[in-house]
């Protein structure tokens, strides 16, 4: 049976402002010495207010950027990174493998599978949401979240 991961994210400076909830938060599970990995989430909003995330951090890399595939004008397949993503007010937003998606760079050391990673969402008013991300390996994503 698949597993289904849902957080509640907390506003840490302002409770009760915004309502985002994580479900299926994960980040890709690599083989050691790979520094960069992808993370994957539906994000929904249960506010009555967009929220703009701008940014993300967590401690076990040194940056986290959201990114975005687009298709270039030669036709192939390109990622760019995106400033902001807007979760709509009672809405979803989601970040996927082949569309949206939150990129964890400079890896500080191996994730291990089936580990709880902190990462932190920032919106364009500073508010910051906390959420948890499990590591799931490469070896067991593509079963796990064939649906996808």
């Amino acid at each position: 049976m698949k597993w289904l991961l849902v957080l509640t994210l907390v506003a840490l400076s302002a409770p009760g402002f915004a309502q985002l909830r994580l479900e299926d938060a994960r980040l890709r599970g690599l083989p050691p010495g790979q520094t960069a990995t992808a993370g994957y989430a539906l994000v929904s909003n249960g506010g009555d207010s967009d929220i703009v995330i701008v940014a993300a951090h967590t401690a076990v890399a040194d940056r986290v950027e959201m990114h975005a595939h687009r298709h270039a004008a030669d036709g192939m397949m390109g990622m760019v990174r995106v400033e902001q993503v807007r979760v709509p007010a009672q809405g979803r937003f989601r970040f996927e493998p082949g569309g949206h998606h939150l990129m964890v760079i400079g890896l500080k050391r191996p994730l291990l599978d089936g580990e709880n990673v902190p990462v932190t969402l920032v919106s364009d008013t500073g508010l910051e949401y906390e959420a948890s991300f499990q590591v799931i390996s490469v070896l067991r994503e593509s079963t796990e979240h064939s649906h996808h």
